[in-house]
């Protein structure tokens, strides 16, 4: 109910794994392209743990985002499901907040 919600409404929503990736798909073929927020997918460039370890969310064990490495079968299975999916128009790079230096986001950028 609240994805729907928040596409009807307006409200931007970036997808966070492939399973709601799936719920997403389904919801936008129901809507017949009558969305009226916007969606984006939430990537996790795995460039590792910052300096505070609690906050750090870009590894291998984060729950947050889809992981993307920098390169292999990972990365273009991400890149072939956003493709065919034309209503994405968006994409959150997730790092986290654990103290991160300007070298170690730049790469996550880069990822992405």
């Amino acid at each position: 109910p609240e994805l729907e919600f928040a596409l009807n409404a307006g409200i931007h929503l970036n997808i966070d794994n492939y399973q709601e990736l799936e719920r997403v798909d389904a919801l936008v073929s129901k809507m017949n392209a009558n969305l009226k927020g916007t969606i984006g997918v939430r990537i996790n460039p795995l460039v590792g743990a910052g300096k505070i370890a609690a906050l750090s969310v870009s590894t291998g064990k984060s729950k947050f985002g889809i992981p993307c490495p920098a390169e292999g079968d990972e990365r273009n299975k991400l890149i072939t499901e956003i493709l065919k999916r034309d209503w994405i128009t968006g994409l959150h790079v997730h790092t986290g907040s654990g103290g991160y230096g300007l070298k170690q986001l730049c790469h996550g950028v880069r990822v992405a």
